[in-house]
């Protein structure tokens, strides 16, 4: 069986897509993959989706074209940046294997933990959610947006232009990278963006020999705990627009699902948690969402939106 799979040429989403074709090569032996590296052109067009992140999430419509087209058989995705797919669409998510770590990490040019940075450190990052962390947990410290590849930042630390970053755990594992990391902050001060940590493997719904494949590499536990994180994303996303904290945790038949939300200066957080069957991840995230817009969810998204238009529509 020969397979062709679409990835784009940085090293990241190589590393990834290195692991998916041996976990296949694993489960069916006498599948040939071929990796397809789409590096961008005049005619890629990238889509900028407002979301309850507060940030413009990037998809990189590409890939999915050539699923569409039939010129690759499925594509790799960080899950946490793709988008909710239509149910009358032609694509689907066909796997998500084992979840990698769901953690941020902190790297730091001298070796402090979190705790030990000086007042004053410059800790650089990609998203709103991370920032608010930083400052309910450290608001003396100066956090500063740094976006790009992830070697690019660490690149930027090692120039001295950082104290120190907050990143993905994950993507620093997938690049053999994790002896960089001097700290794995507290999932309780830390929420992870939903689904970080998560591959998500899309295809056609009529491509059967990419089916059949795929759900060899489908890790059902990861699955429900990525429905009940984007769960509580699209319905948040319908009553307000803010910078969104989500985590499921599976053991056994039951799922713990926990979501956050901070004000700008991060003084102030809401809270939801719930337990519940694993085989519910959408029940587990109404109750989550209707917690956290019982809390008062709207008026942290007015403070979002004088200090970020970005988050308004």
């Amino acid at each position: 069986m020969f397979l062709k799979l679409g990835v784009r040429g940085d090293k990241l989403s190589l590393a990834r897509a290195e692991l998916v074709v041996r976990m296949i090569g694993q489960a069916q032996p006498d599948a040939q993959v071929e990796k397809k590296i789409l590096e961008p052109g005049d005619d890629d067009v990238k889509l900028s989706i407002a979301n309850s992140r507060g940030r413009k999430r990037t998809f990189d419509t590409q890939l999915s074209k050539a699923v569409l087209e039939g010129k690759i058989d499925f594509a790799i995705y960080n899950m946490k940046d793709l988008p909710l797919l239509k149910s009358d669409s032609m694509l689907i998510i066909a796997a998500t294997p084992e979840r990698s770590s769901p953690y941020e990490a902190l790297v730091s040019l001298h070796g402090q933990d979190l705790q030990s940075l000086k007042p004053g450190s410059i800790v650089g990052t990609s998203t709103l959610l991370r920032i608010a962390q930083l400052r309910r947990y450290r608001p003396d410290l100066r956090s500063q947006a740094v976006g790009g590849r992830v070697e690019d930042r660490i690149s930027m630390l090692d120039r001295g232009e950082l104290d120190a970053l907050i990143i993905a755990e994950s993507g620093l594992a997938r690049l053999g990278m994790s002896g960089r990391i001097t700290q794995r902050l507290p999932i309780d001060e830390f929420m992870p963006t939903p689904c970080q940590g998560i591959t998500a493997i899309v295809t056609r719904r009529d491509n059967p020999r990419a089916l059949h494949v795929l759900k060899l590499v489908n890790n059902q536990i990861t699955r429900s705990e990525a429905e009940a994180e984007r769960q509580v994303e699209t319905l948040m996303s319908a009553d307000c627009n803010v910078p969104l904290g989500a985590y499921a945790s599976a053991k056994g038949d039951k799922l713990r699902l926990t979501a956050a939300v901070l004000s700008p200066d991060g003084k102030e957080m809401l809270r939801a948690s719930t337990l519940g069957p694993t085989n519910d991840p959408a029940g587990l995230a109404r109750i989550v969402t209707a917690s956290l817009v019982s809390q008062g969810v709207r008026v942290l998204e007015e403070s979002w939106r004088k200090m970020y238009p970005l988050v308004d529509d």
